[in-house]
């Protein structure tokens, strides 16, 4: 996982977008974190990449636009790399 991928999965826990309802699309997650300087096509190829690991999950569509959540291995894993504990 890189800095990015990480900031990413933390936008999803802080937005709390932890189930299909409440999973955010890449716009929102741009949104968010408005003050960082990536494209949107960077994010998109980070969040495929992640949902290939399987740290986040395809929500319900928002319109035209997918969206994501982040999976309880994601949130292992931020945990891992933040040093805490697995729970």
């Amino acid at each position: 996982m890189n800095r990015i991928q990480f900031i990413i999965l933390s936008s999803l826990v802080s937005d709390n977008a932890d189930n299909n309802v409440n999973a955010m699309s890449i716009k929102e997650i741009i949104e968010s974190l408005k003050s960082l300087e990536y494209t949107y096509n960077s994010f998109y190829k980070h969040t495929e990449a992640l949902m290939a690991a399987g740290y986040v999950a395809p929500g319900l569509p928002a319109g035209n636009s997918k969206t994501y959540f982040i999976t309880q291995a994601g949130r292992d894993a931020l945990n891992i790399i933040k040093g805490g504990s697995e729970a």
